[in-house]
Formats: C-alpha cells, structure tokens, sequence
C-alpha cells in the first residue's frame, strides 16, 4: 500500500507539469479523504490510519477545517483511537499547481481499550473479551502538507499531523489524499 503512495505522488508531479496553470478557487466549501501510516509515539508502533474531511476556504490563505480521523489499533490490548478535529488552515500559494499550508486546532478523542482471555481448548485458541475500558479527551493538534492541483475542482492532498496526549501518548498521521472543491 505504501508503495501506492509513491506512485501516485510521481503521478501527480508529472501531471503537474505538463498541464496548464490551475489555480485554487479563492474561497468556497471543500471534501476530501486520505489515509496513510500513523505512529503511536506512546507505544513506538505503527498502523494504519485514515481521514475524512471537509472545510470552508473563506480566502485565498484562510479556511476552517473538520474532520473525522481514525488513528487506528496500537498494541496487544487492542487500543482503538479515534476522534473529531476542528482546526484553522493557513494556505501559502506555491506555484501555478502547488500550495504549501499548515494548520491546527483541537482534537476531539476517545480511545477504547478491550482486553481479552484467550483458552487453548483442544488444540484451539478461543478468545473472548473480558473487559472494555473508554477515555476521552480534548487535546491540541497540528500539521503541514501540500496541495497540488490537478483542475481548478481536483486537488490531491499529501499531509503530516501530530495529535497530542491521545490516551498514553502523541500520535503522528501521515497521510495522501484527494480534495474537491464545490
């Protein structure tokens, strides 16, 4: 899957380069979705995670952002981390197809934890969850990434972001996407 990631990347570059200029519209509503690797610096693990958002562009360098991030499942215990981030988006045109932006705001979490029993029976494993825990919390989050635009509608969306204090720890989400602009 990773490798997906390069290649549409290489894609999007050569794309990029051999279209006439596309600007980004100045203001208007905006959706989008990614997924990508995010690392629980807490446990030092990696899964995969994945995003869905959506936003309103008020000008050429300013939008408010809302999404619906999974962060995915850290550990042997089955950690689920999840949430809501309300953030402010900073863009800064780049070039003809490109906009550089970075961003933050609040990350609205919960992080499930189910433990589980396991039973060698005959030969067999059989597992059974014997106990579920939630947290949540209200926590600060950040990030960087990249716009390149393909059409003045289309745009792909390659981003970093760090959540702070979700459950035990940071979590770091790397993540290409794909945005259309109404």
């Amino acid at each position: 899957m990773k490798n997906a990631h390069w290649l549409l990347i290489v894609a999007v570059f050569l794309l990029g380069a051999t279209t006439p200029p596309v600007h980004a519209q100045d203001n208007g509503w905006y959706v989008g979705g990614g997924s990508g690797s995010s690392d629980n610096k807490g446990l030092g693990e990696g899964e995969n995670g994945f995003k869905v958002f959506g936003g309103y562009r008020l000008n050429k360098r300013l939008a408010l952002e809302v999404a619906v991030v999974q962060l995915g499942e850290f550990g042997a215990e089955a950690f689920t981390r999840q949430g809501t981030a309300w953030e402010v988006r900073g863009t800064l045109p780049a070039g003809n197809h490109f906009e550089l932006f970075a961003k933050g705001g609040f990350f609205i979490w919960s992080v499930t934890v189910e433990e589980f029993q396991c039973w060698n029976i005959l030969g067999s494993t059989v597992c059974d969850e014997f106990d579920s825990m939630t947290d949540d919390g209200i926590d600060l989050t950040y990030g960087v990434g990249t716009h390149i635009h393909f059409t003045r509608r289309w745009s792909a969306r390659l981003e970093w972001e760090r959540f702070l204090d979700v459950g035990d720890g940071d979590v770091d989400l790397g993540s290409l996407g794909m945005m259309y602009k109404f």
